[in-house]
């Protein structure tokens, strides 16, 4: 399970889901509702205008300010430390899966493919 803030833990319904880009919006106000609870209006608006996981890793302070109507600098720039430990977590996630792939890739290319090797 991933620790995304100052303590709170991702919800348990994402946790298969280690790679913020791949949330559902629900998924991401289930989050913002864990990790920020004093945010409940907050996980409301992006719920209300479809941010998933993908389009909360592009969010910017103007974005939350103008777009979504969150005049409050301290709640846009908590909920962008958020963001920011999500987009280093989203991309340490995408490096091991690559690494990952690379070492299937050679596996399979050498013959030593664990699906494809036959043990008698």
């Amino acid at each position: 399970m991933f620790v995304c803030r100052l303590g709170a833990t991702i919800p348990e319904e994402m946790d298969e889901l280690l790679d913020p880009r791949n949330w559902s919006k629900n998924g991401v106000a289930a989050l913002v509702r864990a990790d920020l609870p004093d945010f409940d209006d907050i996980a409301e608006t992006l719920l209300e205008n479809d941010v998933d996981g993908d389009v909360l890793l592009t969010l910017t302070d103007e974005d939350l300010k103008t777009d979504l109507g969150i005049t409050s600098l301290g709640k846009r720039r908590k909920l962008l430390k958020v963001i920011e430990k999500l987009k280093k977590h989203s991309q340490t996630v995408l490096k091991e899966q690559n690494s990952a792939a690379s070492v299937q890739e050679v596996a399979t290319a050498t013959g030593h493919d664990e699906t494809t090797s036959n043990v008698a």
